[in-house]
């Protein structure tokens, strides 16, 4: 089994509040998204999308059989 979960990581929420990109800003929203992505799965669900504090999809994350690509 594969698991692929590509993050969109451009908008607002991966931004400090006055609009400026900051590693530390990405690495805070990439956490939160990870964090809901994993609680999904210990819930049993496969596949679902990736949502920012916004409320926007950023992505997708899905379980995949191993000879997917």
């Amino acid at each position: 089994m594969r698991f692929a979960l590509p993050i969109e990581c451009n908008n607002a929420a991966f931004h400090e509040d006055d609009g400026t990109l900051t590693d530390e800003a990405r690495a805070a929203e990439i956490a939160r998204v990870l964090r809901a992505a994993a609680e999904d799965i210990e819930n049993g669900v496969e596949e679902g999308p990736l949502a920012d504090t916004n409320g926007n999809t950023v992505g997708r994350f899905e379980l995949l059989p191993e000879t997917s690509r």
